[in-house]
Formats: structure tokens, sequence, C-alpha cells
């Protein structure tokens, strides 16, 4: 009777114990060890998924592992599921596909967000000149950002697709089948196209300039040569189109500059009054550049909103800027 008493005075002190101090630091360590599995997982999926996006590679083709300082770390008990959360981890990271391989890491903060890729070593067998894995990506974009240009230059001039041709310039070209331009080139600094439209009543060509995320940055007109029937009787209908996309182009640029916003989070249109002119044929092109436009713009992103005007000169420069 007195052995069973003492069971239970037992039983009672750890039952106390454990609403009294919590949970027993061996069950908390392996608590810790459990999140840290887990998220080293899901972390690791993410910087293989932006290895697969880099070198268009299927997950089987990818292997990632922690760093092996960090891993030492997280095995001693140095490493805690607070310090994943404040600081995150490092991931090793090689793709191995038929054409070659390349390897590196990537850095993955406290949200499991990639904040850094980095490639140490790639070698690849390529057929092309760049002869680094990186040309089918440069054709894809080339072809992808090529259509931003080609569709500024329909809607500038009001063409159908079809009577627009667009192609690299020429020493943009030269660079990329030497191999001198890289695929990290192009999304660092993004691309120049040439465009030519070519209508019945008339041609026109420019070139427009494409950023690192393939979004129009500008768009110019060098030579256009139009027999317009329009409203204004004078063949620059076509051309003060031209001028307020370039010079839109020009003040949305401004914008984005001064927002650090996407170009698609932007909107920018001719003001009230000045459209009103130009419909009505009392805005001619030399009216434009003597005296230039004016722009409405309106920034709506998740995070950033506005909206003011800018003034354009007669050669289509930003000289005002207003919120």
């Amino acid at each position: 009777m007195k052995r069973k008493a003492n069971q239970t005075i037992v039983t009672i002190f750890i039952i106390f114990v454990t609403f009294a101090f919590g949970i027993s630091p061996a069950t908390a360590k392996k608590s810790d060890e459990t999140k840290i599995r887990n998220h080293i997982e899901r972390w690791g999926e993410q910087c293989k998924n932006q290895v697969a996006k880099n070198y268009r590679a299927s997950n089987s083709e990818i292997r990632v592992s922690v760093g092996a300082s960090e891993r030492q770390s997280i095995d001693s008990g140095d490493l805690t599921f607070s310090d994943l959360k404040r600081y995150g981890l490092s991931f090793n990271w090689e793709v191995n596909q038929q054409n070659g391989r390349a390897d590196g890491y990537c850095n993955v903060n406290g949200e499991g967000k990639v904040v850094d890729f980095e490639a140490n070593n790639e070698d690849y067998r390529s057929s092309s000149s760049s002869g680094s894995g990186d040309d089918d990506k440069i054709q894809a974009y080339i072809e992808k950002w090529g259509r931003e240009c080609k569709k500024a230059a329909a809607q500038n001039y009001d063409a159908s697709m079809s009577d627009v041709r667009v192609s690299v310039g020429a020493s943009e070209q030269q660079s990329i089948d030497a191999g001198d331009i890289t695929w990290n080139d192009i999304q660092r600094y993004g691309l120049s196209f040439n465009w030519e439209v070519n209508q019945r009543n008339g041609r026109a060509d420019g070139y427009c300039t494409v950023d690192g995320r393939g979004q129009l940055a500008d768009f110019v007109a060098n030579n256009e040569d139009f027999r317009s029937s329009n409203s204004s009787g004078s063949g620059d209908d076509a051309k003060i189109q031209a001028r307020i996309g370039s010079w839109g182009t020009n003040c949305k640029n401004k914008v984005a500059e001064q927002f650090d916003v996407a170009m698609s989070d932007i909107q920018v249109s001719v003001g009230v009054s000045e459209q009103q002119s130009i419909d009505a044929g009392d805005t001619t092109l030399s009216d434009l550049q003597r005296y230039g436009l004016s722009f409405n713009w309106e920034v709506k992103s998740q995070y950033k909103s506005g909206s003011g005007y800018c003034n354009t000169d007669g050669d289509g420069n930003v000289v005002e800027f207003r919120q």
C-alpha cells in the first residue's frame, strides 16, 4: 500500500514539473530537429526550382544539399531552428544534363525565398558558338523580347504583325554569334532590336530596347515615309502616333525610375486636351516637334501607388515630372 502511494506521488510530481516548467529539453530538441529537417526539405526545393528554371532541367537532373559548414553546425546542435528563421540557409546545387553540367550555390532567407543564386562551374558541350549551354536560352529570349518590340511597332503604326519585321541589332548579333554576350549579360543589360514597318501607304524603321526583364524600355523611329489620307492631310498621323508611343515610353521610364516598379505596373496616356486636339487634327507634327507633349501617368502595384504628369520637349526628352 505504501509502495503504491509512493508511485502515485512520483506520477503527480512528474505532471507538476511538466506543467510548471514546460516541455523537457529532450522533447524540445527533438521538436526543433523536426522543424529544421522540414525547412531544409522545403527550402531546398526552392533552390532546386531555381536551378531547373535557369538551366531548363528536370528535377531528376538536379541535386541539392545543405552547405558543408552549416550541415556540421546542424548536426552538432550549434545551429537552431531560431537561427534558421533569422539567417536562412545556404545550399549547394549541381545539375547534370546530356550536354554538360554545372554547379554552384544558392542562399535562402528566413522566409524561404532564394535571395542569391550563383554558378561556380559550367561545362557544356554546345554545337553553337557560346559553348556555355546558354544558346537555347538566348534564342528563347530573343524570340520572346523581339515580340514585345514587334507589338510596339504594330501598335504605334496601327499595323498588323505581318507588316512588321524585327531583328537583333547588328553589333549585338555579332557579339552573340562570337560568344561575347552570354545569357547572364542579356539578363543584366537587356537587348536592342531593329524594327521595320512596311504598309501600303508607306514605311518606317527604327529601334527599340528591352531591359533584362523583357520590358520595353525605349522605342525610337529613325525614318518615316508615309502617304496618309487621314485627318491631318499631311502624312503626319503615323509619325504623331510613333512619337506618342516613343515619348510615352520615356515618361514611363521616368516613373519606373522614381517608384522602382515594373513597367507593367505603370499606365501612361496623352493629356486629355492634347488628345482631343490631335484627334481633331488641330495639333500637327510640327506642333509636337515645337512644343512637345504632356502625359498623365499612374502607378498601380501591390505595394506602391501614385499619379501625376510629365512633359516632354520636341525631342521626346522628359523636361518636367510631377506627382
